[in-house]
This record gives C-alpha cells, sequence and structure tokens, in this order.
C-alpha cells in the first residue's frame, strides 16, 4: 500500500472546507445572509413587476433577451439596498469581534 504524501494528509484537513465561510470571516459580513437577503429582495421586485430577472442561458444556447437582467432603477436601488445591509453586517462583525476580546 503506497503512503501519502505530506502534501495529501495536508489536502486531507480541507476536504470538508467551506470556502463561503472562510471569506465571510476575511470579508468581515455573513456572505451567505447578505446573498439571500439580495435573492429575497430582487423576488419582491420581480413579483411586484419592477425588474426583469433573466432565465439562465446553458452552454450552447443562443443568447437572447430573456437571457439578459433588466438595467433599471430599481435594479440600482437593489445594489443600493444589498450594500448598506452589508455595511451594516460589518460593522454587527466589528462590534461582536471587539466584545469578544475584551471579555
Amino acid at each position: 500500500m503506497k503512503r501519502k504524501s505530506k502534501l495529501d494528509r495536508a489536502l486531507t484537513r480541507f476536504t470538508n472546507f467551506d470556502m463561503v465561510d472562510f471569506m465571510s470571516g476575511y470579508e468581515g459580513y455573513d456572505i451567505k445572509s447578505a446573498s439571500s437577503f439580495k435573492d429575497d429582495l430582487r423576488k419582491v421586485c420581480e413579483d411586484a413587476g419592477l425588474i426583469y430577472i433573466a432565465k439562465k442561458r446553458w452552454a450552447g444556447e443562443e443568447f437572447t433577451k430573456e437571457h439578459e437582467d433588466s438595467d433599471t432603477v430599481v435594479d440600482r436601488l437593489i445594489a443600493l439596498i444589498v450594500h448598506e445591509k452589508i455595511q451594516l453586517e460589518k460593522e454587527n462583525y466589528e462590534k461582536n469581534r471587539n466584545k469578544r476580546r475584551r471579555i
């Protein structure tokens, strides 16, 4: 039986590693939460007829107008709202981090 190399042993420690969780810590906010918030907000706006969410395009499929998201003022406002949500998440993350350091 062949022995595992040092690299193989090191890589096995990362088999259950969640990159999104790692990046959340690095960026200072919960990426999954922000993404979910954005998706929910876009869905509400689409249901109200304010924006158009593009149909997914598969490999080899011809690009048509239905594969392009709308680009309206509402789309820009969604981006601003999500940005503000991320800033609030970062502030809360910093406050919690500072509390943990004092304890």
